[in-house]
């Protein structure tokens, strides 16, 4: 793995260290949320990727305390409005990655470098432009590192309908699989819009009991 200055195009030079970290990547998890017709394609097909503000690839919330807030208020404000079963598929999955196929773009060198890109490339400020910048971003990290990217942590604005907590916590993490094949799915469900807050409050006493 190469270690060192990176030159980008358009005269942008930076000194882009990529270091194995002892990441246990083999732990990362999120979960997914689509509709139920989408999710019985999921499980028969597996997933496909799509375009996004963050580059192309599979979305997953980040796991945390708050993944199912996040999930359902993705459904309610992005989906919900053009399904008619107001059903949410939910699909919680791990990731099989090496050191070397994973990126965390919130870090402090990578995310100056983004933005040097973003400057020298006469950056577009639209949701699809900014997921084609992204794109070019990493493609140009996999060539001068000789990467192979399978998963990319990013930082999205939370869904208007969660109660995730913004003012604290800031953006919320999600992790992008430019490769669906790194995805293992562990466990998939459907929702009710009317049973959202019940099984919330049931997902969230699972993980007091399991010491989560």
């Amino acid at each position: 793995m190469r270690i060192g200055g990176i030159i980008f195009n358009k005269g942008f030079n930076v000194d882009l260290y990529v270091y194995y970290m002892k990441i246990e990547t083999h732990g990362l998890k999120g979960v997914h949320a689509t509709t139920k017709s989408r999710l019985a394609e999921i499980r028969r097909n597996g997933f496909e990727i799509g375009v996004g503000e963050r580059g192309a690839g599979i979305y997953f919330w980040k796991s945390s305390p708050f993944q199912e807030d996040l999930a359902v208020g993705w459904y309610e404000t992005r989906l919900e409005p053009h399904d008619s079963c107001k059903v949410c598929g939910v699909v919680y999955s791990r990731f099989e990655v090496g050191a070397d196929e994973y990126i965390n773009l919130d870090e402090n060198y990578l995310k100056e470098g983004l933005l040097c890109f973003c400057k020298t490339n006469n950056f577009e400020n639209k949701r699809l432009a900014a997921g084609k910048i992204y794109d070019e971003f990493l493609e140009r990290l996999e060539k001068d590192l000789g990467l192979d990217l399978k998963l990319v942590e990013v930082q999205v604005v939370p869904p208007k309908k969660s109660n995730y907590p913004t003012q604290i916590a800031g953006m919320a993490s999600c992790l992008v699989a430019r490769n669906s094949e790194c995805i293992i799915i562990e466990a998939s469900e459907t929702v009710e819009k009317k049973d959202f807050e019940t099984w919330k409050q049931a997902k969230e006493l699972e993980r007091q009991r399991s010491g989560l």
